[in-house]
């Protein structure tokens, strides 16, 4: 059993939810994302009948549609030109961004490029490509249509935008497709194939067609609502919306000190097989999917506490399901409490390919806050489903996860349309280590973006945040600095307290505040390690004291070269300035060189990394060292014996520096030559 941390999640959900933050507020107040049809769809006078009977024509006018345009988009914030941006499927978009936002979430963005991540999108609908080729608009295709729209784009436009190296697949199981998703990663990462993974799906609803196709098959309800565990049930609402996670293993996150939603324990996928429907589940195939997948996560099915169920809403679908839970962990040998259950379907609709992730993400929170969000409407618990018998109940108002489970346990079921299941038990993070000690941050916030209107918009967005008197602004600009990407537009805005901050901030979305400039992009910084003369006596003297990573690598490097030398580069650091022996060769060459593979330590942990390394003179070993091709040990032998060596011919040589051009040099040695 490989645990997977999640690490970062994104989202875009309906109720004008834009973050995992404002999910949670939105589920806690029992918030309903359910809105009539945007006029920016299409038209419900045309396409919209009671009558479930009239060709053509769909019965609901209602259903969890996202109240930010599909159509607003920042494609040179993502290399995106815009004339492909133009005819680029809106599902395409959406992933791009809650991508983008995961990973600044998780604190990777930048980081990845190049790197074995894998990227497994669910993806089901196909709106934009019935789109791009009815006869109508055919005319109108150029070389961009056959990216536009294909469902392999949806996970492969991901890697492509970020370079990302690892499997790149798009999953349709519909309506478990992103869960499914969820399972291929895990196992990825417990197979050792990638480092990191993206991991969600996506829907987006901007043509009538499916909808009254849906409609014909009387899958959708009329009020255009999911009324889970509720009496009146009678079918589910189409939503749309999309939503990344972050997955990490377990150990690979502790280790970096990540902010770790949740842990994933266990995953599985089966099939129904033949029921008496091919869009009829199997309640047995449920249960066995439900048991094993408990049994691999190491847990006893009386302690799961929490159970995020599908609960589409539907007449046949919710009894079933609920039968399955009941025996899979509901009415089981120790339980002393009745099973939780709840659905995020009543609160946003049902997201079909990203319905999975959407429950993966409210699970994550639930554990992270170890809290249970109310269902967001329950009028009257359905009569065809025995709760009490189940040994489940459903919550109708915010409530502590129980007492009783000593570690939060939550497992996320979803089951597709054509009778592909999928079920996953996460578990509640382990306590945090303690991080390294590190300076304080410099109190000088990064406000970036790809021009200038990009980098204005995130200062605008930041303000709220700054302006909370929850947040440390000191703390929210170290974080920005190390665990955020930084586009090529930049403005360095100082600050002196939380008030300070926030005016800064409005100068620079009002534009009174000049100074932003755009740097080079894409490429990593070269160190350049110099030699001798640039020592003084002072040098590395707060870095020691602060006993961050420039110290750790200066006290191992000093071990090494004390066993060899006999006294310490450390306690020479440290004379006074009288006393001070910096200036010697023998000294100032091992002292440069601690420095030098410090300083490279102390920028490794904020995440500079370079490209190329490049020395001279001594700063030839500290390169030679950075780069791999000496050991740590191998360069304190050559920084040693070096620096031993050449003390022995001090003051048999000079060096004269003249103010003369190369000219005038060259024709005072050529009149000399025979000196």
């Amino acid at each position: 059993m490989v645990e997977v941390a999640i690490v970062g999640m994104g989202c875009r959900l309906p109720g004008k939810v834009r973050s995992p933050d404002e999910l949670w507020g939105f589920l806690l107040a029992h918030g309903d994302g359910i809105i009539e049809v945007p006029a920016d769809r299409w038209s419900l006078e045309r396409y919209y009948d009671p009558d479930p009977k009239t060709p053509g024509r769909m019965y609901t006018r209602s259903g969890g549609f996202l109240q930010d345009s599909l159509w607003d988009f920042d494609p040179e914030f993502f290399g995106i030109s815009p004339r492909e941006a133009s005819i680029m499927d809106p599902q395409q978009r959406l992933l791009l961004e809650v991508a983008q936002e995961a990973m600044d979430d998780a604190g990777v963005s930048g980081r990845v490029a190049g790197r074995p991540v894998g990227v497994y999108i669910g993806g089901f609908t196909a709106d934009n490509m019935v789109l791009r080729h009815l006869p109508a608009s055919v005319p109108a295709a150029n070389s961009h249509t056959p990216t536009a729209s294909m469902f392999t784009m949806l996970s492969n436009r991901i890697s492509f935008v970020y370079d990302l190296r690892g499997p790149s697949m798009t999953i349709d199981t519909a309506c478990s497709s992103s869960l499914v998703a969820l399972h291929e990663a895990t196992q990825a990462i417990a197979r050792g194939e990638i480092e990191l993974a993206l991991v969600g799906g996506v829907n987006a609803m901007f043509t009538p067609e499916m909808f009254i196709g849906m409609c014909k098959g009387r899958f959708l309800a009329e009020d255009g609502h999911c009324k889970t565990f509720d009496a009146a049930a009678d079918g589910y609402a189409r939503g749309e919306g999309a939503g990344i996670v972050v997955l990490k293993p377990l150990p690979d996150a502790t280790r970096d000190h990540d902010r770790i939603y949740a842990v994933i324990r266990a995953t599985g996928v089966n099939q129904d097989g033949r029921t008496s429907g091919i869009t009829v589940p199997n309640p047995e195939a449920q249960v066995d999917l439900i048991r094993g997948v408990t049994a691999e996560s190491g847990l006893r099915p009386e302690q799961i506490g929490y159970v995020e169920a599908h609960g589409t809403g539907t007449a046949v679908g919710d009894p079933l399901e609920m039968a399955a839970l009941g025996d899979a962990l509901g009415r089981v040998e120790g339980r002393t409490t009745d099973l939780i259950v709840g659905s995020i379907k009543n609160s946003i609709g049902h997201l079909e390919a990203a319905a999975g992730v959407a429950s993966v993400i409210k699970a994550a929170l639930t554990l992270h806050h170890r809290q249970l969000a109310p269902q967001a409407k329950l009028t009257r618990l359905n009569p065809a489903i025995p709760f009490a018998e189940h040994r489940l109940r459903v919550v109708t108002k915010a409530e502590p996860f129980p007492a009783d489970y000593k570690t939060a346990a939550v497992s996320v079921n979803g089951f597709g349309y054509g009778g592909t299941n999928a079920h996953a038990i996460l578990v509640e993070a382990p306590e945090p280590s303690r991080p390294d000690v590190r300076q304080a941050p410099a109190q000088v916030l990064p406000v970036s973006g790809h021009n200038a209107d990009g980098a204005r918009q995130l200062a605008r967005e930041l303000m709220p945040l700054v302006a909370d008197p929850a947040v440390d602004p000191v703390a929210l600009a170290d974080a920005i600095w190390s665990r955020r990407s930084h586009p090529s537009y930049r403005f360095a805005v100082p600050f002196g307290d939380r008030d300070d901050l926030v005016a800064r901030l409005a100068g620079v979305v009002d534009g009174s505040v000049v100074g932003g400039r755009t740097v080079a992009d894409g490429t990593a910084p070269v160190f350049v390690f110099s030699g001798m003369g640039a020592q003084w006596w002072g040098m590395g003297r707060d870095l020691l004291a602060a006993g961050g990573p420039f110290a750790r690598a200066a006290a191992e490097l000093d071990e090494l070269f004390a066993d060899l030398s006999g006294w310490s580069v450390i306690d020479e650091l440290r004379r006074d300035e009288d006393d001070s022996r910096v200036t010697t060769t023998a000294v100032a060459q091992p002292a440069n060189f601690l420095v030098q593979v410090g300083l490279a330590a102390e920028l490794a942990y904020y995440g500079v990394h370079p490209k190329a390394v490049i020395g001279h003179s001594v700063g030839e070993v500290s390169a030679a060292y950075l780069s791999g091709m000496l050991s740590l040990k191998n360069a304190v032998e050559v920084s040693y014996h070096r620096s031993r060596l050449q003390a022995t011919t001090a003051g048999s040589g000079g060096m004269l520096a003249v103010g003369l051009s190369e000219e005038e040099v060259l024709q005072w040695i050529t009149e000399r030559a025979d000196l």
